[in-house]
């Protein structure tokens, strides 16, 4: 929740999760998400070896980026 603050995610908005994953890979893989102007999310569910099209993939991304931030 001290995230979700930190960030001022609304977790009323549908989609919330994929904010708060891109807020944190944002601060730490940013080296994965440079690439001109366009961010390549998928990178880092590369290097966290998680398949995106897996079930709840990006809460387990989540999970890992909060790790890291924590």
């Amino acid at each position: 929740m001290a995230l979700l603050d930190h960030f001022s995610i609304d977790t009323t908005r549908k989609g919330w999760l994929y904010d708060l994953a891109g807020e944190l890979a944002v601060l730490h893989e940013a080296q994965a998400l440079r690439s001109g102007c366009v961010m390549h999310l998928s990178l880092v569910f590369e290097k966290f070896r998680i398949d995106p099209d897996e079930l709840n993939a990006i809460g387990r991304l989540a999970s890992e980026l909060m790790i890291r931030h924590v």
